[in-house]
Formats: C-alpha cells, sequence, structure tokens
C-alpha cells in the first residue's frame, strides 16, 4: 500500500465533507500491452471506487468525474477506463450517463456446466 501511495502513476482522491469521509477513487496510469491487434496508448484505470452508499451520487459525480478526468488529463492520458459487472444496471447506466462507452467485454462459464 504504501509503494503504491508513493507511485506517480497512482492517485488516491478523497471525497469528504465536514472531516467525514464519504468515499475515494484510486486510479492509475496504465500503458496498453505490446500486442500487435492493440494500439500502443496511455490511459487511466480507475482500480477502485468505495463510497458510503448515501454520498454516491455526490461523490462520483463530482469527485468522481471531475477530479479523475482532471488529474488524467494532467498525465497525458488519452482516456479513462473501469470495470464494472453485467448485473450493476444502476453503475452501468450512471457510467454511461457520464459519457463511458463499453470497450472490452469479458465472458465466463462455469465449469459445472459441462
Amino acid at each position: 500500500f504504501l509503494a503504491r501511495l508513493a507511485d506517480q502513476d497512482v492517485v488516491f482522491l478523497v471525497a469528504e465533507t465536514g472531516g467525514e469521509l464519504l468515499g475515494f477513487i484510486q486510479a492509475t496510469v496504465m500503458s496498453a500491452a505490446p500486442i500487435p491487434t492493440i494500439k500502443p496508448r496511455r490511459y487511466v484505470y480507475i482500480n477502485e471506487i468505495v463510497v458510503r452508499s448515501a454520498h454516491q451520487i455526490q461523490v462520483l459525480g463530482l469527485t468522481g468525474r471531475v477530479s479523475t478526468e482532471e488529474w488524467a488529463s494532467s498525465q497525458g492520458v488519452t482516456s479513462i477506463e473501469l470495470g464494472v459487472y453485467e448485473f450493476n444496471q444502476p453503475a452501468l447506466g450512471f457510467y454511461e450517463h457520464l459519457g463511458y462507452v463499453t470497450i472490452h467485454r469479458r465472458l465466463h462459464k462455469p465449469l459445472s456446466d459441462l
């Protein structure tokens, strides 16, 4: 954890009001793997979002969007990415409202189905 705090490619953005912690976002500058089928690029990946449920819209809508976008822009990256589970429709709708689009889909098949 201390190594991540010292890493210049990692940011922890904290949302608080009146000394009360509402939530945080942890994001990292990443580079696309050097694979011939993937265009080389640098982007920010949001690794963690932790928010008290009563403050989700406030924290994600303001701190998550503005501060993360400002920090990402200052790092010279071309985009911001994050992962969200398909069953989390409220989050999917929220991120789409903020301008995120699906670029990758990961499929799963339990071995118990064999």
